[in-house]
């Protein structure tokens, strides 16, 4: 949609749309004929159910309305131990180090393996097994919507932040503070040492990519609602950091704020910014001052006043 927008898309926009939908379509359709040909049903495979629970497991109490009481309560006291321990960490970046690790370990483990059992489920119906999944995550999350909330913030403020860019100083207080030994850091492994600059560097490529990504969609929503033409530049990097906010959100309330999940959104963070700073360098290089403080005015640079990109009235 970005590189539709910036080469013109309002001119033809079906094409524009039927080219995006084209690709997804035939993903979707390759990946539901891979799942019938292995499990013999026509659908794609999903992890909703899964992703949900073991998220979700971590607020499980005896007294939530359940469908399955005797399987909350099991959960509530399998998690019991890993809950008191993560509620002792002092800080949100610890607590997140600590946490990470757990969605896997609920969600595939503990409180995995003995679930059909637990449930009275036969067999090793998978579609099943995360439809259940899916409906006691969901019973727990009605119960505690706001430490849901809470979570996807936490995680959401991880994919920002990458705290897992530790140096030998974040990774010893990180141990101290969590009262844990290496052996017992993220279920067995050690803590990634990365050097300073590395860290460093990462952080500010980080915060910057974070200031574009707020920055272009209040420019570009200030430039709509003053019924001000918005150059393609700026409509690119506003696509791009829209793009990049939606991908982390989701990836927050369903997963951990894993490195993992930032690189592909890399590519994206350069877009915004680029672009970002062609439209500000366009901005500032027009006649009308006004054009920065007010919205933005004609969108080619030299152009004249037109009906259709008419100049920003300067302010008083």
């Amino acid at each position: 949609l970005a590189i539709g927008r910036a080469t013109g898309w309002r001119r033809a926009p079906t094409k524009a749309v039927m080219a995006a939908i084209v690709p997804v379509t035939l993903v979707l359709a390759l990946s539901t004929a891979a799942y019938h040909d292995r499990h013999g049903q026509w659908r794609t495979q999903s992890f909703l159910g899964s992703n949900l629970y073991g998220k979700a497991v971590r607020w499980a109490a005896a007294d939530i309305s359940s469908t399955r009481p005797q399987v909350m309560t099991w959960i509530a006291a399998t998690t019991e131990p890993e809950r008191r321990r993560l509620e002792a960490v002092p800080n949100w970046r610890d607590r997140f180090l600590l946490l990470a690790p757990y969605y896997d370990v609920w969600r595939w483990r503990t409180v995995f393996i003995d679930l059909p059992q637990r449930a009275g489920m036969g067999g090793a119906d998978l579609v099943a097994l995360d439809a259940l999944m899916l409906d006691l995550a969901k019973e727990i999350l009605v119960a505690r919507p706001l430490d849901y909330l809470g979570d996807v913030g936490l995680n959401l403020a991880a994919l920002w932040t990458m705290p897992d860019a530790l140096t030998a100083e974040d990774a010893a207080g990180f141990l101290s503070r969590a009262d844990v030994t290496v052996g017992s850091f993220r279920t067995g492994t050690e803590p990634q040492i990365r050097p300073l600059p590395l860290v460093l560097s990462l952080r500010v490529a980080l915060a910057l990519a974070l200031a574009s990504s707020l920055l272009a969609p209040l420019w570009a929503g200030l430039a709509w609602l003053r019924r001000r033409p918005i150059p393609p530049s700026l409509a690119v990097a506003t696509l791009a950091a829209l793009t990049i906010h939606a991908n982390f959100l989701l990836t927050a309330a369903l997963q951990a704020g894993l490195p993992r999940y930032v690189w592909p959104m890399w590519p994206a963070m350069a877009v915004t910014g680029a672009t970002l700073t062609a439209a500000i360098i366009q901005a500032s290089s027009s006649p009308d001052p006004a054009i920065l403080r007010t919205g933005l005015g004609h969108t080619v640079p030299g152009r004249p006043p037109s009906a259709e990109y008419p100049r920003a009235a300067p302010t008083p």
